[in-house]
């Protein structure tokens, strides 16, 4: 999905939160959020996993 990388790619520290996910403490959830665009993710390593992107 290329626009989603150029999306994440114009993000900067500023456009970036976290905190832990409700059901599962010791997972960090990440946010971009660049208007109009919202991108929630979490790192299970090795892989990103993508809860949702949205405007």
């Amino acid at each position: 999905m290329p626009e989603l990388i150029e999306i994440i790619e114009q993000c900067t520290g500023r456009h970036h939160s976290s905190s832990p996910h409700h059901a599962a403490p010791q997972i960090e959830v990440h946010v971009l959020a660049r208007r109009p665009w919202y991108i929630k993710f979490y790192f299970i390593e090795p892989d990103a996993w993508f809860i949702s992107v949205h405007q």
